[in-house]
Formats: C-alpha cells, structure tokens, sequence
C-alpha cells in the first residue's frame, strides 16, 4: 500500500519582482520630493513675503466709482473703514482680501460685494454696490415719531430723513411696529404691500404726483369696509386726490380686482385728466369692477 504524499496548505510568499520594486521605490521616492519640496516652497514664501519690499508693501482700500446719487460721505465713511481693517497690513497678507470682503458686505450700505482684487503696487481694489434710498417709513407707533430711510427691500439705512430732498421722497405710513437697526430688513406687511406697490408705480409719469402711501388699515385692521391702502397724490400746495387700492389677491383662486386691473384704470384716468393724478377729484377708488371717482 502506497502512502499518499503530504501536500503542504502554506501558500509560497509573494515576493514583487525587481522591476515591480523598482517602480515602487521610485513612486515613494516622488512623492517624499514633492512634500519636501512644497513644504519648502511654503517657508521660501514665507521668508520672500516677510523680507522687503514685501512686508513693507502696506495695504492702501481703494472704491471702485460710487454712482452719482450716493451722498460722498456714505463712500468715505466706508472707505475709511475698510482701510482700517487693512491698515498696518501688507498687501501680500494671505487673508487680507477675506477681511476686507467681510468688513464691506457687514456695512449697512453695502447691498453686495462684487470683487476685492490685490494688486501688486499695494491697492486693495474693493467693487461694491449700493442699497439706494427708496421710501420713508412712518411707523404706527406713537412713540417713534421720526420716519426712517429704506431701500427698495425694506433694509433700513443709516440716514436722517432730512437729508433727503423735501416731496422727492414717498412716505409709508401707519406701518405696525418698530423701525429695525441700520442694515437690518423691516420684515412687516403692511410695508411689503407698500413697496410692491411702489415697485408697479415707480415707472409711472404721474409717480411724482404721489405723496403719501397709507397703510394704517393694511388688512382691514381698522375698518374691513375701507380700503386697505390709499395713495394721496398732491402737487405742491393744490388740492389732494386720494387713490383706494385694493388689497394684492392671496392666490390665483382669491377673486378681487389685479394690480394691473387697477393700474390700467388709474393710467385711463391720468391720461383723461391731462396727465395729472391730483388736482381734479377727490377720490378715485379702484377696488371694484370698474373704477369710481367723487364727483368732485
């Protein structure tokens, strides 16, 4: 009887062939020389940045054009602040673009910061755009007797009232609550029909003509039978016409008269009055099917 040979279960150790290996110590070669050689870049950089003329090449913020009917002293004052962050800097500074992008878009007036390029002869060049003054805000409030300036999103800005020019500017009134602070978005109602009425008015020729925009009964909170805005248009000291809106449909199943409905009428009547809104009526009301003036 033949014995049967012992077969070994051990498998043979892989060995890498010579050519194998040596492409595997030429990879781990390459990569050992690239880190040491970014890691020398780094401290090279370093060493070049913090040596003149670079370290001595200090941060000068400059503004990009500001438009016409900014005040000068809204773009100095921001200047001035952005070249404080920069101040004592070196334009070659990893995170002095960040900084300084951070200081414009925190700045009330700043609406957005579109760029802020570094240049080697030390100009931060910073290119922002603007919140624009667009109505005043007269708050219900008895206590708040001061309107306050918004732009066109209801942000407030940090302006005084009287800084704009008399009967070029329209006042909201009657709108709940308080005035937020400066840079801050006065989230109301009330104020949001305001300006979207605004936004479908400003592009009118009897715009002008519009003084007032009256919010006080802003879903009938006063009164349901009265209308919830009324526009008063006057020219200088002649006698006032006021506009009865009616109130923006909730959705496309909420039936009431459509703000270009009632646009339409108003245009009808201003170019049936010789292009005036005021003067002639004392009343026009367009919450209905077909508009309805007083008869004097």
């Amino acid at each position: 009887m033949k014995r049967s040979k012992k077969t070994s279960s051990a498998r043979p150790r892989w060995r890498p062939s010579p050519a194998r290996a040596k492409v595997v110590w030429t990879v781990a070669g390459l990569v050992a020389f690239a880190t040491a050689l970014t890691a020398g870049m780094h401290l090279l950089r370093a060493q070049l940045l913090s040596s003149p003329p670079y370290s001595t090449t200090a941060a000068r913020v400059r503004l990009t054009a500001a438009p016409s009917w900014l005040p000068r002293d809204v773009a100095a004052g921001l200047l001035a602040d952005l070249q404080a962050v920069a101040g004592g800097r070196s334009v070659y500074d990893d995170d002095l673009a960040e900084a300084v992008h951070a200081a414009a878009a925190a700045d009330p007036w700043v609406a957005e910061v579109r760029r802020v390029a570094k240049h080697h002869d030390g100009h931060v060049t910073v290119d922002v755009s603007y919140r624009r003054p667009f109505v005043l805000v007269r708050s219900a409030e008895p206590r708040i007797a001061e309107p306050v300036v918004v732009d066109a999103e209801a942000v407030r800005l940090p302006l005084s009232p009287y800084r704009l020019k008399p009967g070029r500017t329209i006042i909201v009134s009657g709108v709940a609550g308080v005035p937020p602070a400066p840079g801050r978005t006065w989230t109301a109602p009330d104020l949001a029909d305001a300006l979207r009425l605004m936004h479908l008015l400003k592009d009118k020729p009897y715009v002008n003509e519009v003084t007032i925009i009256d919010v006080r009964n802003h879903e009938g909170r006063i009164s349901q039978a009265e209308p919830t805005v009324v526009l008063v248009a006057q020219v200088g000291r002649g006698r006032r016409t006021e506009v009865r809106f009616g109130r923006f449909p909730v959705d496309d199943a909420d039936y009431c008269v459509s703000p270009a409905r009632q646009l339409a009428f108003l245009d009808e009547y201003v170019e049936a009055n010789g292009g005036r809104l005021s003067g002639r009526n004392a009343f026009i009301d367009l919450r209905y099917d077909r508009p309805y003036v007083s008869v004097h």
